[in-house]
């Protein structure tokens, strides 16, 4: 589990194909304090375990339902990694709970430049649209945001200087494709609601 606050911004220095797997190295420092084989680390918002690492990077396999949901099949080498341990028990949730399982990816539909803050805007598809509300929390790129407009196929995040510049985020252009996690909480109550059974009727039948 992730809070959404970034570390540390890698580096992508390694791709390897193994069959349907393609096995990663990226290059970082902070996150590397007390790893281990088989922790967990966030990257660009997805949940990698570390397989093997050294002084200056580690080493993770990517599944086949990881590259079809995430950007890490394109990536080049050389691009920016945003980098998250996983959280501990008796750490302050600074964010918002982030599982590190990536829903799907979007595009960068603009970038505007405020006095104080950045307003960058996503293409929103319309299969997604439910998972999107105006204040909701949502992950891009493993940061966490908060969402401050909603519309027919877009949505809209405001970003402080320090989060834009500490993040890969300053290096997005118009057009490039992000890694986007939903809500958990959304997903979970959406998911109930969409299959509950309750109808005024039951409520009259159960003298409601």
């Amino acid at each position: 589990m992730f809070t959404g606050i970034i570390e540390e911004v890698g580096a992508l220095q390694a791709k390897q194909h193994r069959g349907d797997v393609i096995t990663i190295k990226i290059g970082c420092k902070k996150v590397l304090e007390n790893v281990k084989i088989g922790d967990s680390i966030a990257s660009n918002g997805v949940c990698l375990t570390v397989t093997k690492f050294d002084g200056h990077g580690f080493w993770a396999d990517l599944t086949p339902e990881s590259l079809k949901r995430s950007t890490f099949a394109n990536a080049m080498m050389g691009s920016c990694v945003n980098l998250e341990r996983a959280m501990l028990a008796n750490s302050r949730l600074d964010g918002h709970i982030v599982s590190g399982h990536v829903d799907t990816m979007t595009t960068l539909k603009s970038l505007q430049k405020l006095q104080n803050s950045y307003v960058l805007s996503f293409a929103l598809a319309r299969e997604y649209q439910k998972l999107v509300v105006e204040k909701g929390s949502i992950a891009i790129n493993g940061i966490s945001l908060t969402v401050t407009e909603v519309t027919a196929n877009a949505f809209s995040v405001s970003v402080i200087p320090h989060s834009f510049e500490i993040t890969n985020l300053h290096q997005l252009k118009e057009g490039n494709r992000v890694n986007i996690e939903f809500d958990q909480l959304g997903k979970y109550i959406l998911k109930e609601k969409e299959q509950s059974t309750l109808s005024y009727d039951k409520l009259a039948e159960w003298g409601y």
